[in-house]
């Protein structure tokens, strides 16, 4: 069985019935992470990655995915540790919260901005100031937002209340980790391991 790391099982809770999208070939020493969702009765799983390994679709999350995976039908959207290494943070945001259902949770633990040490391919750092620019801009409730300070990490649930005409990614609020402040960064040929 797939072992968790407890801040991610911690923000889950029951996934029984969910219709699951995970950003990221998620995996650690245990296994694949989708293998946990459909134990713990998820309805159906997706993954999507850059790389395409594990099962992963292979597309690229900083491009529109409107044709390619369904829009608007994941009871529940997550980003654990993947966000960060995305060079375009608006269309990446912008594809959260198109996949997310209406009523459906987008569940992301990312390293806290200027806080995760040996993290430093990382691109972005959303803050809790961001999650919660991002709720009232794009439709969401904030359901829990809270810094674990152990982990270095911004962990958050958010509830899609309504659909909004208009998507405004506050990508303003998004710390950049100042190695790469200007440099050019395409992304990577081959995604590292997220897990």
């Amino acid at each position: 069985m797939v072992d968790l790391q407890q801040h991610v099982t911690r923000l889950l809770g029951d996934v029984t019935g969910d219709d699951v999208l995970e950003f990221g070939n998620k995996k650690n020493p245990t296994g694949i992470y989708r293998d946990w969702y459909l134990a713990n009765g998820a309805k159906s799983y997706c993954s999507v990655d850059f790389n395409g390994m594990d099962g992963a679709l292979e597309l690229d999350v900083q491009q529109s995915m409107i044709g390619k995976v369904p829009l608007g039908s994941y009871s529940l959207v997550t980003n654990f540790g993947f966000s960060e290494h995305v060079q375009k943070q608006e269309p990446f945001w912008t594809n959260a919260v198109e996949l997310t259902s209406l009523h459906g949770r987008l569940v992301c633990a990312c390293p806290a901005p200027q806080k995760r040490k040996g993290h430093g391919h990382s691109y972005w750092h959303p803050s809790t100031v961001f999650y919660e620019e991002l709720a009232i801009r794009c439709g969401f409730g904030v359901a829990r937002i809270w810094a674990d300070k152990d982990l270095g990490l911004i962990c958050v649930e958010l509830v899609k209340a309504s659909v909004v005409d208009t998507i405004s990614i506050p990508v303003e609020l998004i710390w950049e980790n100042p190695q790469w402040k200007g440099k050019s960064r395409p992304p990577p040929k081959t995604a590292p391991d997220y897990g």
